[in-house]
């Protein structure tokens, strides 16, 4: 379902019953989380079967599971659930196995899990509760982003009556920034991380090639503003999608002004990408909401956009954003693969998805800088 650096995040499987019990069972577990123990298999394998159900239709509880890259193994879970009498808050829990602790797992797994789940339900909190005395607990939260608001007394799940410290997480908001010199670091580790996931990069204004010459790459950014159109290059804009809460680099977008016989043919008006880390939070339609306001400041009014068939992430963003199929074809000159052909209703997909705005940075909304 979503990967991070070391984990596949995914649905539960009934065969993973049996761990998920184990899991659960261990000393401490059942020290701080008593409540969230299973009486047997067969009652983790029930679990697992009402997880599963909600994931499909698309409902709160969210849990799912965590198993390693490297070797399969499930070593955990994450959830957010609904907080019963208070329908507009939700909660997390988590759990890691005992001999997979002290790894920096909990804390991976849950800013991937909160990420997911803000994206799939559009919520705006989510609260971490932990009892008093549970600093393990504590820092993982901490580490994923979540806040300390206050200790809570007298909660009915409070296994000790010692109080509960809450924690907040709000949903991510990111905006466009231009590249700058003070990115070279930030920019370059960008580059570096599609190298270490072996995957392609698009969207970077050509920064892959000019990992060496920042600077010049630079240069090449203010050169494509007001370049003129020939049948090799076109004018361009090219930014850093960040985001608000640490001002780490996501994602990147160029965005091709106007567009010549070869990217009417192949490429088309946007390239846009989200870093290997980040993926599975939605971020990628945030990033052509935003593209696409660059375009309505310069004009365009349709934009022709095109990815690999055998890459579903780009196209349903295109899709998630009103993009209609217009062809499917095999490129023996530039992809060599299939390749789908999009096209967007600049007007008409910035109106009907008006509610990305509530994703985008309040003091940054022009986050598109002038044009």
């Amino acid at each position: 379902m979503l990967e991070t650096e070391r984990l596949v995040v995914r649905c539960f499987r009934e065969e993973d019953a049996r761990q998920l019990y184990e899991n659960h069972m261990d000393g401490e577990v059942r020290k701080w989380f008593p409540n969230e123990c299973y009486a047997d298999v067969d009652e983790a394998r029930d679990a697992i079967r009402f997880y599963a159900d909600c994931v499909k239709s698309g409902h709160l509880p969210c849990v799912l599971g965590a198993e390693l890259k490297e070797t399969g193994e499930l070593i955990g879970d994450a959830g957010i659930s609904e907080v019963e009498g208070k329908p507009d808050e939700t909660e997390i829990g988590y759990c890691i196995g005992q001999k997979y602790r002290g790894r920096g797992y909990a804390a991976e797994l849950t800013d991937a899990v909160s990420g997911f789940v803000f994206s799939r339900f559009g919520i705006r909190t989510i609260y971490g509760r932990v009892v008093h005395g549970n600093e393990a607990s504590a820092k993982v939260l901490e580490k994923s982003g979540y806040r300390f608001v206050e200790e809570q007394s007298g909660a009915e799940d409070d296994p000790y009556g010692q109080g509960m410290l809450v924690y907040r997480k709000d949903r991510e908001r990111l905006y466009f920034e231009v590249p700058g010199l003070g990115r070279k670091e930030d920019a370059i580790a960008y580059i570096r991380e599609f190298h270490e996931y072996h995957s392609d990069i698009n969207g970077s204004g050509g920064l892959d090639r000019f990992t060496d010459n920042y600077e010049g790459w630079l240069e090449k950014l203010a050169q494509d503003i007001s370049r003129v159109p020939n049948e090799e290059k076109v004018p361009a804009r090219t930014f850093f999608l960040v985001r608000d809460t640490d001002r780490r680099i996501v994602g990147m977008i160029n965005i091709r002004l106007c567009l010549n016989e070869r990217l009417s043919r192949f490429g088309g008006h946007i390239g846009f990408s989200i870093r290997p880390t980040e993926r599975g939070k939605g971020y990628n339609k945030i990033n052509l909401y935003l593209g696409l306001k660059v375009c309505a400041a310069h004009g365009i009014g349709k934009v022709l956009l095109d990815a690999d068939l055998d890459n579903p992430a780009s196209w349903k963003t295109m899709e998630a954003l009103g993009g209609t199929r217009t062809r499917e074809y095999y490129d023996d000159v530039y992809a060599h693969c299939t390749v789908v052909d999009y096209v967007i209703d600049v007007k008409k997909a910035l109106e009907e998805h008006a509610g990305y705005e509530d994703r985008i940075c309040p003091d940054r909304r022009p986050g598109i800088p002038a044009m």
